[in-house]
């Protein structure tokens, strides 16, 4: 709980996600391949792999569920999303 509450941890987070989905790469708001390449780089930069099938499929759903709960597909929150 303390590291998802630490401020550190939050800027580390923005970062990778800035990395993951960088502007002019597309927007994974609106193209779900772009989403799908957006949450791979992420992997890829976090864990030096690409997600298994399960773990796409798992995180394509999550963040689509964040998209959706901070009010829809934009490139907002496409960024928070993924944070």
């Amino acid at each position: 709980l303390t590291l998802m509450n630490s401020p550190f941890a939050r800027k580390m987070a923005e970062g990778l996600a800035k990395r993951a989905n960088p502007p002019g790469v597309g927007s994974p708001a609106t193209k779900p391949a772009d989403l799908e390449a957006a949450i791979t780089r992420a992997y890829e930069i976090a864990l030096s792999r690409k997600p298994a099938p399960h773990e796409l499929a798992a995180m394509r759903e999550f963040v689509t569920g964040q998209m959706t709960a901070l009010g829809g597909p934009t490139s907002v929150n496409v960024d928070r999303a993924l944070v």
